[in-house]
């Protein structure tokens, strides 16, 4: 797919359709608001993807991780989404 001279709403937006099994799931799991530029919606997806193998991990694995004390909720929460990434199959419920 290629989108010449679209704006940056349009790419973030269409960014989603190129995506499939783990990446779509991760791009579902954007809070709302939380991306504000292409770039930054490229540069998230790399630190998610780029560089590390995906592993294929239980779905219990997820109710073992705790955020530490001093640990804000952001980075807590950019941890666990990294390892929801990793879960061969994770449903909506189960993340719940």
């Amino acid at each position: 797919m290629l989108i010449q001279n679209a704006n940056e709403a349009v790419l973030c937006k269409s960014f989603c359709l190129t995506l499939t099994g783990a990446a779509q799931q991760w791009y579902r799991r954007l809070m709302p608001g939380s991306i504000n530029s292409f770039k930054q919606l490229t540069d998230a997806f790399a630190t998610a993807f780029l560089g590390s193998k995906i592993r294929k991990m239980e779905t219990s694995y997820l109710f073992g991780i705790k955020q530490g004390k001093s640990e804000p909720l952001k980075e807590f929460l950019n941890r666990f989404d990294k390892a929801v990434v990793q879960i061969k199959s994770c449903s909506d419920d189960t993340l719940i």
